[in-house]
């Protein structure tokens, strides 16, 4: 019924192919009913009947001798006209006159450009005619002067070809004159009149190059001339196609990398997952018997092409495609018996950056764990491995075999239409990514509510219930899971999920918009027509009168088992603002949420909740007390059955690490804006007050935070309180302070106060659970007060114009995630809710009597950094950090380090750095392993570098080693300092721009 989208390979399969059919035909029929709705809409708004060709440009349907592609032809020719090809637009306006014979537009623009070509042609002949006798004596001339030459052996012969000779003349006159085939071939350079020297006296070199003179000579000599000889051919071919395409273009970018070390050479070995995001707190880190220095290689090539343009008046077109090494997946299904007789049912996935399966997580047929690590492909085959499953069932092993991986083939990363016409606008996407998820700008945020680097939720798959085959059946619930759409990233951290679907908006004069998306996500290791989950949302909002706005918006996401709808998730919500004063208003919102999962034995759950937001905001100037001024002030709840599927807040609830420490240089503007978290999530009540005030001409910045958060029956969570304050008290002297308290409620025997399944990567729950749910810490005591605080002083001198130095101390008893959450597992148990036993994991920590318990103890961080530029061009660097905690880790600048680094930049196109640092941090591995005890090791980590830009679209890089820094822009993006030890690498990359 549906034609394949050539998107991507398929592998279909007798049977197989159905299945998945199945589910495309499903999401092709809500689609579908999408498209039909939007094409009404258009045609309404778009159809008028007209009785000229000028009347029929604004309307989408029109009579035949107007359709759009006679503007087509016209803007072409137009474009061509612009880059001064008249040839080219003449045959573009004679397409348009056999579109419509009675333009009088293309037939005025035939004859001038005609006339203008015959001028031309006329001109040129009478110019030849001119110099004709010239030419002759001088061509006359030069075939004596070569005669003479190949007698004394003194020119180079080049190979006959038949092409005209280009005579030296005035830059004004262009004459060409075509030489008989017979004769020698005159060469462009004048002749230079130099002695003649015997061969014996000319220099080896000469003699050994005689087959290439002149510039040729000079572009096999000069590696920059011979590229730039290349960017020129590149960028003249993107050039005549963009004017053969006129007015749509094409723009891409390429790359190319190689890596080398002592043993082996690298052509490709590229992983994002092992560096992962900020806030995952990546279980690579510094653990195992390899000890992973966690970094990304990067060694990979690439060629990017986008392509857009308009297609007719109202519609223009947008495509990417990428040729790297995210371009060759694959995957193979198959079913693997254990020891102990259950099955587990595997998609073993491959992606050809790491030439490796992903590491995964299996449930089998009776509830045990199977996790896979990484897997290498040879010769396309996987390399037979036996896994235990969980640590209790461990003597049932799953033997995988030697499996042959089918091929997959993802090389277009972004498709859509787009159709603009007026107020609205429609986009077709077949393949885009996470950005076309609509977010909602409501008080409550209730689509797409999350930090920057997080994976959208849209991006979600759904997991079907299931009956476990062990005592008594437990059930495990379905669940929308983002395991896939985390780890799926290119060495860009570019995610590699992505939506089909579409997107309708209209914007109105009278201040009415509407905006809608639907889509489907695809993560990279989906056929095509495989579809588990479909999201969509559609926000309105209007004025009801000049200072009252009015809102309202509804999301629906849909969870697929066996081409059914098993899970359906609905959010309601209306919202409004009031404008008290041209600097005051207030805001609100309530919304319901209604949600409904068959589940796998016939057991239906059904669940509605609610939730709101009432708050105050403003901002302003206060000429006798402050220069400026910024407050929001809001209340917020959601009990604990709301579920609002199309975003989380398991992130914007809570501080980040940029909110808890003191930073002179500036933060990356999406840092500082979810620097502040403001506790808001499911099961939650939420108080906040946030203040901005700047006194004294803005020299004195100050902030306040405040939060109260309680649980939806009124339990204790937090409160959470911070006061910072930045004065200029000379233009060379800035001070900073910070105080930071989070008190936490008293300690459960047994369960760790600060890690959470929601909020951790590190507990297997598809990488977050849906609720809170605190590991279990057998070393945890009861009624331990968990509270950490935090205070700081931090003072700049910018000495001189080129020598600053900044100093902070930090007193804090914040113990961090890290590396308390590499020991963790989990095991596996059952519940009764609502009479039916369930499945159930619980996540513990192990070992954590090597680290600090509550309540906390406080230590002291110092730190100091001087900034010195000696000559205008070269930046020096050495900073200092002393830490008393003995378990600090390199996630942040607060491990025990002294560290130098430069940079040097000579000129425009050459820049120069270098890293040194030498490390003091614990061997983890060793402390709980290998029975030492806080094992602390010295690191030093060597890092060399050189960028030159060859031409303005054209960058060479070469590298030794790795640090975290190079090449960033802002300060906390690399304040880890990445790698521990030299990494004795060497890494070539060269990029490219059309």
């Amino acid at each position: 019924m549906y034609p394949a989208l050539p998107l991507a390979g398929s592998d279909i399969k007798e049977g197989r192919g159905e299945v998945r059919w199945e589910g495309f035909r499903l999401f092709m029929k809500i689609l579908n009913k999408t498209i039909t709705g939007i094409l009404i809409l258009v045609f309404i708004f778009s159809y008028s009947p007209v009785a000229s060709g000028e009347d029929a440009a604004g309307s989408l349907f029109q009579p035949c001798q107007y359709k759009q592609v006679y503007r087509y032809y016209i803007e072409k020719a137009e474009a061509h006209l612009a880059d001064d090809q008249p040839e080219a637009a003449l045959q573009a306006y004679k397409m348009a006159l056999m579109v419509q014979p009675i333009s009088e537009e293309a037939k005025q623009k035939i004859r001038a450009i005609e006339k203008a070509l015959q001028q031309k042609r006329s001109q040129k002949e009478k110019q030849v005619d001119e110099t004709i006798e010239g030419l002759q004596a001088r061509r006359s001339a030069l075939k004596g002067t070569l005669d003479q030459l190949e007698t004394k052996r003194r020119y180079v012969r080049e190979p006959v070809e038949r092409r005209p000779v280009e005579i030296e003349r005035s830059p004004a006159v262009e004459t060409t004159y075509s030489r008989p085939s017979e004769e020698l071939p005159i060469r462009k350079e004048p002749v230079k009149r130099e002695p003649i020297r015997r061969m014996a006296e000319r220099r080896p070199d000469e003699r050994s190059m005689q087959t290439i003179s002149g510039p040729r000579y000079r572009e096999y000599l000069d590696p920059i001339a011979f590229n730039n000889g290349i960017n020129e051919s590149i960028q003249n071919g993107a050039k005549s196609i963009n004017t053969g395409i006129a007015p749509g273009k094409i723009s891409g970018e390429y790359r190319m990398a190689v890596g080398a070390t002592s043993e082996d050479a690298i052509w490709k070995d590229a992983n994002a997952d092992h560096v992962g995001v900020p806030g995952e707190m990546n279980w690579r880190y510094l653990f195992g018997e390899n000890q992973y220095n966690m970094y990304d290689k990067k060694i990979y090539d690439r060629f990017q092409v986008e392509a857009e343009g308009p297609i007719t008046s109202h519609l223009s077109g947008y495509s990417e495609i990428v040729i790297d090494p995210w371009t060759f997946a694959g995957r193979k299904e198959i079913t693997v018996t254990g020891s102990g007789g259950s099955s587990v049912n595997m998609t073993l996935k491959y992606w050809s950056n790491a030439r490796r399966t992903l590491n995964e997580t299996y449930r089998a047929e009776n509830g045990d764990i199977v996790n896979l690590a990484e897997n290498k492909i040879i010769d396309g085959y996987t390399t037979p491995e036996t896994y235990r499953g969980l640590y209790d069932w461990g003597s049932n092993g799953f033997t995988v075999p030697k499996t042959e991986i089918d091929d997959m083939y993802v090389p277009i990363r972004k498709l859509w239409i787009d159709y603009n016409n007026g107020p609205y606008s429609v986009r077709l996407f077949p393949m885009a990514n996470q950005d076309q998820a609509l977010t909602s700008d409501d008080p409550m945020r209730l689509s797409n509510n999350k930090v920057w680097w997080e994976e959208s939720p849209w991006l979600d798959s759904y997991d079907p219930s299931k009956i476990f085959n062990r005592t008594d059946n437990p059930v495990k619930q379905g669940q929308w899971i983002r395991s896939l759409s985390f780890v799926a990233k290119d060495s860009d951290y570019e995610r590699l999920t992505f939506l089909r679907g579409a997107s309708v908006s209209a914007n109105y004069d009278n201040g009415l918009s509407i905006e809608s998306t639907i889509a489907a996500p695809r993560n990279l290791w989906d056929f095509y027509e495989e579809v588990s989950s479909v999201p969509g949302a559609i926000r309105i909002k209007f004025p009801v009168k000049e200072d009252v706005k009015l809102g309202a918006l509804y999301t629906v996401k849909a969870g697929l088992a066996k081409q059914d709808i098993e899970a359906l998730n609905q959010v309601v919500g209306v919202d409004g603002e009031y404008l008290l004063s041209p600097d005051l208003s207030a805001y609100g919102e309530t919304a319901f949420s209604f949600s409904e999962t068959d589940e796998a034995n016939g057991f239906t759950r059904d669940f509605w909740g609610a939730g709101y937001t009432l708050g105050l905001k403003g901002k302003g100037d206060l000429k006798s007390f402050a220069n400026s001024y910024e407050f929001n002030t809001s209340f917020a709840h959601m009990n604990d059955n709301f579920n609002p599927g199309l975003s989380n807040y398991r992130f914007t609830r809570r501080d980040t690490i940029y909110g808890k420490h003191i930073y002179f240089q500036d933060l990356k503007p999406e840092n500082e804006e979810i620097k502040i978290g403001d506790g808001v999530d499911i099961d939650r009540i939420a108080a906040n007050v946030n203040l901005k005030v700047n006194f004294l001409n803005d020299d004195l910045k100050t902030r306040v935070d405040f939060r109260d958060v309680r649980t939806d029956s009124g339990d204790f969570i937090e409160d959470v309180g911070r006061v910072e304050a930045e004065y200029k008290v000379m233009p060379k002297v800035t001070v900073k302070s910070l105080a930071r308290y989070e008190y936490l409620p008293k300690t459960t025997k047994g369960i760790d106060p600060l890690v959470n399944a929601k909020t951790s990567y590190i507990a297997f729950t598809d990488y977050f659970s849906d609720k809170d749910v605190f590991l279990e810490n057998n070393i945890i005591e009861e009624g331990k007060d968990p509270s950490i605080g935090t205070y700081s002083f931090g003072l700049k001198y910018d000495m001189r114009d080129n020598l600053s130095l900044q100093g902070i101390y930090e007193l804090t008893n914040d113990p961090l995630d890290m590396p308390r959450g590499l020991l963790n597992n989990v095991y596996v148990t059952q519940e009764t809710r609502d009479g039916i036993l369930w499945d159930k994991i619980v996540p513990f920590l192990y070992s954590q009597d090597s680290f600090g318990k509550p309540p906390y103890d406080y230590y002291s961080i110092y730190k100091a950094m001087l900034t010195y530029y000696p000559i205008p061009k070269l930046k020096l660097q050495p900073s200092y950090v002393f830490n008393q905690n003995k378990f600090a880790t390199t996630l942040d600048d607060n491990v025990n380090h002294a560290g130098f680094s430069a940079e040097y930049k000579p000129n425009e196109r050459l820049s120069l750095g270098m890293a040194y640092y030498f490390i003091q941090t614990r061997d983890l591995w060793m402390d709980t392993i290998g029975g030492a005890n806080n094992t602390i090791v010295d690191h030093h980590n060597v890092f060399l570098a050189a960028a030159y830009s060859l031409n303005p679209n054209q960058d060479i890089t070469i590298m030794f080693g790795e640090y975290a820094g190079y090449g960033r822009q802002y300060y906390e993006e690399y304040t880890s300092i990445g790698p521990l030890d030299t990494q004795h690498i060497v890494r070539l990359v060269y990029k490219g721009r059309f």
